[in-house]
Order: structure tokens, then sequence, then C-alpha cells
């Protein structure tokens, strides 16, 4: 269990302290100069309440946590709460990776049966359209296992489940044949771009991520990209105010280039692995340039 205590002096002042833990210590704000934010995990409680008082209880939780966050004016983020939350919305990613001048799959947001189907029939009928969900969706089971919601190409006959279409908003967009996927990882101004083979096995020709990686793993290459492709890939990361970010590639059979989505609190280690891409060095260099100016 963490405590935290944030005392806020008179405005004479304008010193804000953190008490992590029980300890008598208090950090001043000012003196935080670096924050990896990771991943933000939902709060747990120590005890068990009802559904409505357990979301009231973690609400005022997370608004604490904020509140705090707000008050690091001069921290160096990787990255700012502010930023991924702006960068997470899939459909305002595409519109603006579009203005940028990215080739993106004809998409189509919606919970609406009847718009799907129009919307497969426009693309070219049985097997034109995936379905992907707005977050990341994996489900325990109850022998303890977990499932995870790929992306997944349509068929007519899939239109009539209710556990893909009907009540749930989805993300439906033309399938794009591809030779590649591309997974670009963008840490400050620096990028790193990796080609992955995912059509040389049957489970990742739609989702990389559906492979059985332990077991079968794919061919991965570091590579350098279009400078074109590269610029609009560190603009986009940039404009949302990210230090870093992780981008989701597909070339298709004629050489194009497409935008998938940017994830930005993406996985990485895995493409360092494969590839010995220094995209570790480029985080610590982050954190290492803002523990150098807050020395000085």
């Amino acid at each position: 269990m963490i405590t935290l205590s944030t005392r806020i002096h008179p405005p004479v002042t304008k010193k804000a302290w953190l008490r992590i833990d029980a300890s008598d210590a208090l950090i001043d704000a000012e003196t935080i100069g670096a924050i990896w934010n990771r991943r933000r995990e939902r709060p747990k409680l120590l005890m068990a309440y009802e559904a409505q008082v357990e979301l009231s209880m973690v609400k005022e939780c997370n608004a604490s946590l904020d509140s705090f966050f707000s008050l690091l004016h001069g921290a160096v983020w990787v990255s700012s709460p502010s930023a991924v939350r702006s960068a997470s919305s899939k459909a305002e990613q595409l519109y603006r990776a579009a203005g940028l001048g990215f080739n993106i799959p004809e998409s189509c947001f919606t919970n609406d049966r009847r718009t799907i189907q129009e919307f497969m029939e426009a693309m070219g009928g049985d097997g034109s359209i995936v379905y992907k969900p707005h977050t990341s969706i994996m489900i325990r089971r109850g022998d303890g296992d977990i499932d995870v919601v790929y992306t997944r190409r349509l068929t007519r006959r899939d239109l009539n489940n209710h556990a893909i279409t009907g009540e749930i908003p989805g993300i439906y967009q033309r399938y794009v044949p591809k030779r590649f996927d591309y997974r670009v990882t963008v840490v400050g101004s620096h990028l790193f771009a990796c080609r992955i083979w995912s059509q040389q096995s049957e489970f990742s020709t739609v989702d990389v991520r559906a492979q059985p990686w332990k077991s079968h793993p794919l061919r991965h290459e570091p590579v350098e990209l279009d400078p074109v492709v590269s610029r609009q890939c560190i603009k986009l990361v940039q404009s949302y105010g990210l230090a870093f970010g992780a981008i989701d590639l597909a070339e298709d059979d004629d050489g194009r280039m497409f935008f998938l989505e940017l994830n930005p609190n993406g996985q990485w280690a895995w493409i360092e692995e494969a590839t010995e891409l220094p995209i570790a060095s480029a985080i610590c260099d982050i954190f290492e340039s803002a523990a150098s100016r807050s020395v000085s």
C-alpha cells in the first residue's frame, strides 16, 4: 500500500510537497525532475465495497493523483497524463494522421449493424473489412486463462454475432492486404523502425499480436523508413506533446504505407530484444538530460 499526501503552502511560498508511505520525510515537488508514466493501473482498495461505493472511491483516488501530478510543472514526463489522454482516441488519431499526409484505411466507428453491413458492401463485400476494439480487451476465463480480442477480418456471417456487432461500439476499417507490418517507436526526436514479417504465419496476417511468439517468433529487422514517412511519424507523436509513441504501420502489396494507430504507451522491449535498436538508451537519455538540468 502507498499513501500519498500533498501539502500546498499559502500563496506567499507557492510550494507543493509530497509525502509517500508513512515516512515523515517531505519531498519538494520542484525537486522531481522526471517521471516515467508507463501505465497507470486502477487503484486497488484494501477492502471490498458495494459497486457504487467502490466506483466513487476509485474516482477520488484518481482525482487525488491527477491533482498532485498537475503541480509538477517543472518535471519532464514520458509522457504526461494529459498528453497520453489526448492521444488515446483512435478516431482522432486517424483524422490527425490523414492531415499529416499518411495513407489511412477507410474507417467506420459504430455499433449499428446496418451501418456495418453497408460499410462492408461499400468496401467490397465478404472479408473486405476488419473489426478492432477502441481499447485493449482482455477477458479472464474461469480457468484463469486470458482471452484477448484481436483485430479480425469479418464476413457477412460474422455480422450476426452479437459478441462482435450490435450493442458494443467498434472500429471497422477496410482490410489492407499486407506485405509487412511495421512498428515505429518514437522517443523525443529519435525514430526506431522495425519491419515485421507478419505474413509468414497464418496467425499474424491480420494482427501480429495473435502470433504465438514464444513457440513461433516472427522475423524482425530494423529498417530505414522513407524520410517523408519518418517525418510524419515524429510530427504525429510530437503534435500530442508526447515524449514517446509506438506507431503501427502496414505496407500493402503495392508498397504503399498505411497508418493504423498510435499507442502513447506501447510495448517496445520486444522490439529492442529482436533488433538491438537502442530504444531503452534513448529513453534513458531523456531522464539523464532532465537530471542534469535539475542539478545545474
